[in-house]
């Protein structure tokens, strides 16, 4: 994720100077606002404008600040190999990772994702087969078993973003 860092007087002024910085540059939250009060060292006190943004799935920016988990959920979006699916827990879960750390959130979100289903079909035939629900009933009648009722159930007891499911606990 990179940032392009002004301020809200050059902005305010038409003047649209300052530079992409990749947050993950730096070590911590701090020291990346350092760097961007570096960057503008010829105002008096810039107040800093985020006017841009280059891959932010997780959410994690606003015009004027960062998530202060910002860093541990970056180090944790390294290690997780589906980034969509991370973004849509960090969507649902942003108040349980709050104040943890990268490796706290990665096993969060292992413990919590439960898969991607394009609709409750989906989910229900998954269940359905996972748990051997209808292992013992005959073909004749297994057929007519509605996945998408079954599906729509379990969705229930899921937290869900777009086609990522977790559980809630």
């Amino acid at each position: 994720m990179k940032l392009y860092v002004g301020t809200y007087g050059k902005y305010n002024n038409g003047d649209l100077s300052g530079a992409w910085l990749d947050p993950m540059d730096y070590e911590t939250r701090e020291d990346f606002f350092k760097a961007c009060l570096e960057l503008h060292k010829d105002e008096r006190d810039p107040e800093i404008m985020f006017q841009d943004v280059e891959d932010d799935d997780l959410g994690i920016y606003s015009e004027y600040s960062l998530s202060n988990s910002a860093w541990q959920i970056l180090k944790a979006c390294e290690e997780i190999s589906d980034s969509d699916a991370f973004a849509a827990f960090v969507h649902l879960f942003e108040h349980d990772i709050n104040g943890k750390d990268s490796d706290d959130i990665v096993e969060l979100f292992n413990e919590r994702y439960f898969g991607r289903f394009e609709n409750n079909y989906e989910l229900g035939e998954y269940i359905a087969n996972e748990c051997g629900y209808l292992e013992n009933v005959p073909e004749d009648v297994a057929r007519y078993f509605d996945f998408e009722a079954f599906g729509r159930d379990c969705a229930f007891d899921f937290h869900e973003d777009g086609e990522y499911y977790f559980t809630a606990c």
